[in-house]
């Protein structure tokens, strides 16, 4: 009896959260995520975030270029998601009030400014399976989730704008760039600049080699490495960024191009602001234990940077001159 009761019990439930789906009220979903040309995300106690689509990629608030993946992963769950189901009326209340202190308000749209969608993104349930939404000017709440994942859908909207943006530090095209400078400050002997000269490449260093010819070859490639440079992280309100900048840089670089102003790097071995009685010095310092570096830019960006990646930058004057293997 107690069995029948209960099947009948959820047959009501269920034949009532059907009859309570209001195809007005679910306009929050987005239709063609090709559409939507820009997205606002307004946190409570954070600024807007404005996200918009340019012919270079998307940028945050028409300044930093965004991370690519990310904003597809927010249009592909504006457009993907679907009701996991309605919340009872006391569940919903609740959801409505949580989200006048932690609601995030999210707008689409066109390339004409025209709205698109519009709604609040709640909290996630009490087991995280879903996340509550609710339609600008609707009363009804919904459970929303993504097919085949678990869990809600409100981390996809949680970044602040450092994480929003592309971790790339630069990308140059090779033929663009007129002159890289390279200084070591506690090793000046192995710094250098490489200038560009037409289509010769000139070696410039305060300990040059009397009777060698740089090797046109390594230059060259040494200035394709310039193509990209990612980062781990940035982080401008880094508990340590203003007193790592008072130290004196492992390495400065420089980087001239033809068609923007300089990008001025100051590089500081992560390892050496983790342990003050590590100093190092020069190229030949360097150890397998120096995994990465702190990178503070005149643009006012400070980087962390990954050895692996870096490494290939730091390169001592004589290599210039070595002879290409093969």
């Amino acid at each position: 009896m107690l069995a029948l009761l209960a099947g009948y019990f959820l047959m009501g439930e269920k034949e009532e959260t059907k009859s309570s789906v209001r195809i007005e009220d679910r306009e929050f979903i987005l239709k063609d995520p090709d559409a939507a040309k820009t997205i606002t995300i307004e946190t409570k106690g954070r600024p807007i975030v404005h996200l918009s689509e340019t012919k270079d990629g998307w940028y945050i608030n028409n300044r930093h270029k965004a991370n690519q993946r990310i904003v597809q992963n927010m249009l592909t769950t504006l457009s993907k998601m679907t009701i996991l189901y309605i919340p009872t009326k006391a569940a919903a209340e609740t959801a409505k009030n949580r989200m006048q202190m932690h609601g995030i308000e999210i707008k689409t749209f066109d390339k004409n400014g025209e709205v698109l969608t519009e709604f609040t993104l709640g909290t996630n349930t009490s087991i995280e399976n879903g996340t509550f939404c609710l339609k600008k000017g609707a009363d009804q709440v919904y459970v929303m989730s993504l097919p085949a994942m678990e869990g809600g859908i409100r981390n996809f909207f949680t970044q602040n704008h450092e994480e929003l943006r592309d971790m790339t530090i630069f990308a140059y095209k090779p033929n663009n760039i007129r002159k890289v400078t390279v200084d070591y400050p506690k090793d000046v002997k192995n710094s250098f600049s490489i200038k560009r000269n037409g289509t010769a490449l000139e070696l410039s260093s305060p300990t040059q080699m009397s009777g060698q010819v740089a090797n046109q070859n390594i230059m060259d490639a040494y200035l394709k490495d310039f193509h990209n440079l990612q980062s781990e992280f940035i982080q401008n309100d880094h508990i340590f960024k203003d007193t790592i900048s008072t130290f004196i840089p492992f390495m400065e670089l420089t980087i001239e191009t033809l068609e923007n102003p300089p990008l001025k790097c100051q590089i500081y071995p992560t390892r050496d602001m983790m342990n003050s009685r590590i100093n190092t010095r020069s190229v030949d310092d360097l150890t397998l234990q120096h995994e990465g570096y702190f990178l503070n830019t005149n643009r006012g960006d400070f980087y962390m940077v990954q050895g692996r990646l870096f490494n290939k930058f730091l390169k001592k004057v004589s290599y210039f001159y070595e002879k290409p293997t093969g």
